[in-house]
């Protein structure tokens, strides 16, 4: 008889899904923000959120985990901000290092060792696993919980199937801060007051942005005012109205 799980199967196996759901975890901390189907962003979000908690708890065992789940091949040579017992002990490791004689070592075959790291010398740490413990350990300091969301896209053209967004919450790629900014700016072009959802959506959108969360949010408005007034010019130029503004206004 079938289990039934908590989870999609995607009809692929165990490795091969981890490795996909690995892969677009990825992109996501890369981007700040991937476009893929429904179900696939929703197990990809679960992923995503414990990779921000890792991060914030700033332990060497999240450490690890972070390494383990991202695909990353680029190095930097910035370090981990880790707490300060791990620091005290990469010190006394530093300080007790002893090089490998080379006479011990095996033969050279088709697996080569790499090279020794000189005494005092901190190992290259990856691009977005530093990401992790830095900009958005830092950017989600505040927040409890939900650092990504899902937003519903149109159905994509040949097989209809359901795409999403999934973004960074309070990111420079949230979809909803976009959306909600377009949505105050084409209110006030139309002279109409902003529903109960906008309303809701702009307080959702800056809760966790600090003290100029608002100023950002008015900032995003007016630069979103602005290209709907270009918008608009060009198309009186042309002879032609906007239909979604027209109609505001006229109701």
């Amino acid at each position: 008889m079938p289990i039934k799980r908590n989870l999609r199967g995607f009809g692929r196996t165990a490795s091969h899904r981890q490795a996909m759901l690995r892969n677009l975890v990825t992109s996501l901390v890369e981007h700040e923000a991937i476009v893929t189907t429904w179900e696939k962003a929703k197990e990809a979000q679960q992923l995503a959120d414990k990779l921000v908690t890792h991060g914030k708890r700033g332990t060497p065992a999240s450490l690890q985990k972070v390494r383990d789940v991202l695909f990353d091949h680029l190095h930097t040579d910035a370090v981990v901000p880790l707490p300060a017992e791990l620091e005290i002990r990469k010190k006394h490791l530093r300080a007790n290092y002893v090089p490998p004689d080379p006479t011990t070592l095996p033969p050279p075959g088709k697996h080569t060792p790499p090279p020794a790291r000189a005494r005092g010398e901190l190992q290259r740490e990856r691009v977005l696993v530093h990401k992790v413990f830095t900009t958005l350990a830092q950017r989600y300091a505040d927040r409890p919980g939900g650092y990504t969301r899902v937003l519903r896209l149109p159905a994509r053209k040949g097989d209809k199937a359901r795409q999403a967004v999934l973004s960074f919450c309070d990111g420079p790629k949230d979809v909803r801060f976009d959306v909600t900014a377009a949505a105050i700016a084409q209110s006030r072009i139309s002279g109409k007051e902003l529903t109960p959802l906008t309303l809701k959506n702009a307080a959702k959108v800056v809760r966790y942005r600090g003290d100029a969360g608002k100023e950002v949010l008015e900032a995003a408005v007016k630069r979103e005012e602005t290209r709907l007034r270009i918008a608009l010019k060009t198309l009186s130029i042309h002879g032609k109205e906007d239909p979604t503004v027209t109609s505001r206004a006229e109701a």
